[in-house]
């Protein structure tokens, strides 16, 4: 039962990614509430993040920046996938005129 106290308070690459992977559950578990309508869907995310940062909770820094980095990767990579099949459908149909504009 030490390693579970160990881990919030001992800095260590385990510790980052548990702190980060419960953010995000329990943002993205608490983002399906609903309160008077409005759901704030993954932006609870931030706020639980917000919150967490708000109370004293630290992780490593060296491994804060590689999970920062990878999570641009991924979102460039899946934006790219997103996007990319009409690009060049866009690009022929408006792309070249406003190019032109510009």
């Amino acid at each position: 039962m030490d390693w579970l106290g160990s881990l919030f308070t001992v800095h260590s690459s385990i510790q980052t990614v548990v702190v980060i992977s419960l953010i995000c559950a329990l943002g993205l578990a608490l983002g399906k509430l609903r309160f008077f309508g409005i759901s704030l869907g993954s932006a609870f995310v931030f706020f639980i993040g917000i919150i967490a940062g708000h109370f004293g909770l630290r992780v490593d820094a060296q491994t804060l920046d590689y999970i920062e980095t990878f999570g641009l990767s991924l979102f460039v990579y899946m934006l790219g996938l997103s996007v990319g099949p009409n690009f060049f459908g866009s690009l022929r149909h408006e792309g070249i005129r406003l190019n032109l504009w510009s």
